[in-house]
């Protein structure tokens, strides 16, 4: 359509200029001679425009591959499943969502409740992750 728009306006553009300047002279030689130049340089550039434009469809962006975790709208609060591990502490059994995990394969991890956020001393160190029950209080649920 741009093609033609433009094609359209530089032909018009030629026509108006060329009536404007025969109508400015008295001889009616000079007229046809400018009608008939004016005729063929439309119709030579009316052919080089058939040729040489083309318009090339805008580039698309790369897309991101969807692991299914908070990617789409519908699955923005579906947290992954092999992020839930059990950690031995000096309380017992305590499972939680692995931070690094979560951080690895959750696109939405900065809208996770800073509430379910826990701190673990277990027997190899310090590990941090999220609150099973507190997610899903707040609407997560885990997918497998």
């Amino acid at each position: 359509m741009a093609k033609n728009f433009v094609k359209t306006l530089i032909m018009a553009t030629v026509v108006v200029t060329g009536i404007s300047a025969t109508s400015a002279r008295a001889s009616s030689d000079d007229g046809l001679a400018a009608f008939l130049a004016t005729t063929i340089f439309l119709f030579a550039l009316g052919s080089a425009l058939e040729g040489e434009v083309s318009v090339d469809p805008a580039p698309q962006p790369p897309t991101r591959p969807n692991r299914g975790y908070g990617n789409t709208p519908r699955n923005k609060r579906l947290v992954p499943y092999e992020c839930l591990q059990t950690f031995t502490t000096q309380n017992g059994q305590v499972r939680t969502f692995e931070k690094t995990c979560m951080q690895r394969n959750y696109a939405q991890i900065r809208r996770l409740p800073r509430s379910c956020e826990r701190t673990l001393w277990t027997s190899v160190g310090l590990r941090y992750g999220y609150e099973p029950q507190c997610l899903r209080n707040n609407g997560y649920r885990a997918r497998r």
